[in-house]
């Protein structure tokens, strides 16, 4: 079988979940005897649009570099030139079956054209990025709270750029139309999780034969994994209850909550500490970490890589997931049970399915919850070790892998693809031109501004 996978970045260039899903999928299925192509969204840009081919750990990797543009707005997903771009790759390429797992710096209607190719597709949902394009429907000033709809409000989207409300409204009702349309021609919708079908599905209008939950799956953690040691009765000063936290370090993760409430437990009397492994993304919390360090004891591993991984099972008692966004899956919740980790994850979206006894979940963005959980658990190492041993071991990536070749073949067994009706290109031609207009009236005011000051 010859697939195709279409993901927004591939490692070395960017190395995050998703990616290294993807990554690891494609190697099971090559592995199983099949062609495997990833075609990739990359930073590099090219005004020629020209694809470049690499090959990374033995598979051909095909980078869509975009025409260069000095902004790259979130609310204008549709790219002609790169769709172009993907036409040649699929016509050279000739694959049997693709598998579209996002549209961020790709562009939407990729499911369309590979139709319209003969190429029926599997197409993935691994985060919110179908209903907002800041991906998690999450603001630092609060949650979200519009109503869900494939249209994303106009509101919060490249809100650093002065563009007038009429520009992103119609951007985002283009959009929708055009992820609508490319979720009617897929032939399968894949979830990593029940959660996140259950948020998604309804409004991508999912049919029932399109539906599958497929878990992702542990990703592979290289190197040995030593015993984990055993809990002491009582915590202390010479051996205290060691909290940690791996992965990116965002805020809306909840790291803020995490120091917080640890820090609180230190000052009433409690031997507790912290150790997070990873970069802080946001601007200002590496200085917000480092403030911490004069209320708690806190360790910050910033070069933090999966080879890290294996030894973080000595150096935690308890790992803390306590993210206020509506997570699709978390792989760091999959990461800890295989280390057999007892875990503490928020009540929002798909951690909360899988902790089982190995875990207890806590209201998001409650720092008094969580300062409660944790304190009851040091008061009751028996309780923790209890959680450690009921950690269930997640199933290997490989899994996820297989059984996808198994979607691939049931789509392919549904014969030809029938391809859409042409989408009337009037609305977008009329919505880029008044675009243009404005860019044009800007620039005009712009340059008599500036004759004026020269006066």
């Amino acid at each position: 079988m010859k697939i195709l996978h279409l993901v927004h970045n591939f490692p070395p260039e960017f190395t995050g979940g998703t990616e290294l899903f993807v990554a690891h999928v494609a190697r099971v299925q090559a592995a199983a005897g099949h062609d495997v192509v990833v075609v990739a969204g990359t930073d590099a840009r090219d005004p020629e649009c020209r694809p470049v081919e690499q090959t990374c750990e033995g598979l051909r990797v095909v980078r869509l570099r975009r025409f260069p543009r000095p902004l790259v707005l979130m609310s204008d997903t549709y790219d002609p030139l790169l769709l172009r771009a993907l036409r040649g790759v699929v016509a050279r390429e000739r694959p049997e079956v693709a598998h579209v797992h996002h549209w961020f710096n790709l562009s939407t209607s990729c499911v369309v054209v590979l139709a319209e190719m003969g190429v029926p597709a599997a197409l993935s949902f691994h985060d919110l990025f179908a209903v907002c394009p800041r991906f998690f429907r999450y603001r630092e000033d609060g949650r979200c709270t519009r109503p869900t709809s494939l249209e994303p409000c106009a509101a919060c989207c490249d809100e650093d750029y002065p563009f007038p409300e009429w520009e992103r409204g119609g951007d985002h009702a283009l959009r929708a139309e055009e992820i609508a349309r490319d979720a009617a021609v897929a032939r399968r919708h894949l979830f990593p999780s029940a959660a996140h079908r259950d948020t998604l599905a309804p409004l991508l209008g999912s049919r029932p034969e399109q539906v599958e939950v497929i878990p992702h799956g542990v990703l592979p953690i290289p190197g040995t994994v030593p015993p984990r040691p055993a809990l002491p009765e009582a915590f202390s000063a010479a051996r205290p209850l060691r909290l940690g936290y791996w992965g990116n370090l965002v805020r809306a993760k909840g790291i803020p909550q995490l120091l917080e409430a640890a820090a609180r437990l230190v000052a009433a009397g409690l031997f507790v500490r912290v150790d997070l492994w990873g970069k802080a993304l946001d601007p200002g919390l590496e200085a917000e970490i480092e403030v911490y360090r004069a209320r708690l004891p806190l360790e910050h591993h910033r070069d933090f890589t999966r080879e890290a991984l294996a030894g973080i099972r000595a150096r935690v008692d308890l790992a803390c997931f306590v993210s206020a966004l509506e997570e699709s899956y978390s792989f760091t919740v999959d990461e800890a049970a295989f280390l057999g980790i007892p875990v503490l994850v928020s009540d929002r979206g798909a951690p909360r399915e899988r902790v089982g006894r190995g875990g207890r979940i806590v209201p998001a963005e409650d720092v008094w919850a969580l300062e409660s959980a944790i304190r009851e658990l040091y008061e009751d190492s028996r309780a923790l070790a209890a959680m450690g041993a009921a950690v269930t071991r997640p199933p290997p990536v490989a899994r996820a892998g297989e059984r996808l070749l198994e979607v691939y073949e049931a789509i392919l067994a549904g014969g030809p693809v029938a391809p859409p009706p042409p989408l009337d290109p009037r609305p977008r031609l009329e919505h880029w031109f008044k675009k243009l207009c404005a860019r044009e009236n800007w620039l005009h005011e712009a340059i008599r501004e500036r004759d004026a000051r020269g006066r």
